[in-house]
């Protein structure tokens, strides 16, 4: 993982402490957002909820 895979927010599950990821899921190689504390933590969220007051216009983008 690099500083590039890391986005500026922090998982919103409880008593998680971790920050939120750009992965790739390895059976579809669709990117999406995910704790870096996983397995221990399983949120996810769609790349596209990734909005403009964390500095990515266009979360898509990032990975073209």
């Amino acid at each position: 993982m690099t500083d590039d895979d890391i986005t500026t927010r922090n998982c919103p599950k409880a008593h998680c402490n971790g920050r939120l990821v750009y992965r790739t899921n390895k059976n579809t190689n669709e990117k999406f957002i995910g704790c870096e504390n996983f397995p221990t933590c399983r949120y996810t969220e769609p790349l596209e909820k990734e909005d403009d007051l964390n500095g990515v216009a266009d979360a898509a983008s990032v990975w073209e």
